[in-house]
């Protein structure tokens, strides 16, 4: 494994690392996308124009093969799965999964991450039970704050289906979203995190989460060298860039990725001069 630090500063060194994993597979997955929706009465401005928008767009964004699940969730014992693992087929006779979503994406009341993570992880297992080929793929969208759950335990919920997620999304929906918890699940999960001021600029975001094209579904443990500051590492991956927490020296990357880097107090590895970051 080559480890290569360069110095960005007096004190800090910018640390790339290759990951030593097979490569992932050439060919193309068959994707279970899971999207989990804010409904607590913040989004109350907001859903009209998302509940549209998956009615018109879903059938054209996801390919043959893929199955859609819908998770929405506002406070504490409200939130349920509205779709689960619908394939395309079923989504071009729109008349049921319209009047569902019309049914559920609605404001309601608070917002609780907590049980929709935890919700996520049963679902992925009867996912994978009746559909064991496919990747999970995980939309995760809220414009507000926790207020029924510590820290901990969603980011422990996290933690605990980033093992089966092939990717990950996590939009903060306006200026109110909750940015370093977010973030901080987007890290566990070893996603991206996405900024949406507004339905303009989330609605592409939606679109190009849906229609991407994913080759593995593992996650690898790597060493991490030096004190990562922060806590985490980062990867470009297909325009993305994907953050991955370190926990004890350790953190979880995707299959596909082959470097990551750092930024860190110490040095790790070859100290150099010059530096090129991967696109």
């Amino acid at each position: 494994m080559k480890t290569t630090s360069y110095a960005i500063s007096k004190d800090l060194c910018l640390v790339r690392q290759e990951v030593p994993v097979a490569q992932a597979k050439k060919m193309e997955a068959k994707i279970s996308h899971i999207l989990v929706v804010d409904c607590s009465g913040s989004m109350y401005g907001e859903l009209p124009r998302i509940r549209e928008q998956l009615k018109r767009k879903l059938p054209k964004t996801l390919a043959e093969g893929d199955v859609l699940s819908i998770v929405w969730f506002s406070g504490k014992g409200e939130f349920g799965t509205l779709l689960e693992a619908e394939p395309v087929a079923t989504l071009k006779d729109l008349t049921t999964v319209n009047t569902m979503i019309d049914r559920w994406l609605k404001p309601m009341c608070l917002t609780g991450f907590l049980q929709p993570i935890q919700e996520v992880d049963a679902l992925m297992g009867r996912i994978q039970q009746k559909h064991p080929g496919h990747v999970t793929s995980l939309f995760f969208v809220s414009d507000g704050h926790d207020n029924c759950s510590n820290r901990a335990e969603i980011l422990k919920a996290v933690e605990g289906v980033a093992g089966g997620l092939a990717a990950a999304t996590f939009v903060e929906y306006g200026y109110y979203a909750d940015r370093p918890l977010l973030t901080a699940m987007a890290e566990k999960a070893g996603g991206s995190l996405i900024f949406a001021r507004d339905f303009d600029t989330y609605s592409p975001a939606f679109e190009a989460a849906m229609q991407k094209k994913l080759v593995g579904g593992k996650k690898v443990e790597i060493q991490v060298p030096g004190d990562p500051v922060g806590g985490f590492v980062y990867a470009m991956q297909d325009g993305d860039l994907l953050t991955f927490a370190v926990e004890d020296g350790k953190a979880r990357v995707s299959e596909g990725v082959t470097t990551v880097y750092s930024v860190s107090p110490t040095q790790a590895g070859t100290l150099t001069d010059s530096y090129e970051v991967d696109a």
